[in-house]
């Protein structure tokens, strides 16, 4: 377990790294209660959840990202089939 001390630096050390990344045009996917979509999302595993209608994303295994609003990298993502 970290120290709250080093907890906080590497926060603001993120925050700080994808501030420049914004300012580049660079923007995360993380596509928490959207619907897939296939163009954006890699659906890794399909699971039921009843509090949530189909084809929803359940869980976000690793974030995605767009450059320019163009897919560099897909986020992965569990997919609701009830």
């Amino acid at each position: 377990m970290l120290p709250k001390k080093t907890k906080k630096v590497l926060s603001l050390t993120l925050k700080s790294f994808e501030s420049a990344l914004d300012k580049f045009g660079m923007r995360p996917i993380y596509p928490v209660n959207e619907d897939f979509n296939p163009e954006k999302h890699e659906a890794v595993t399909m699971t039921k959840d009843k509090n949530k209608n189909d084809n929803e994303v359940g869980e976000v295994f690793q974030r995605g990202w767009e450059l320019h609003q163009r897919v560099i990298r897909p986020a992965r993502v569990t997919v609701i089939k009830n």
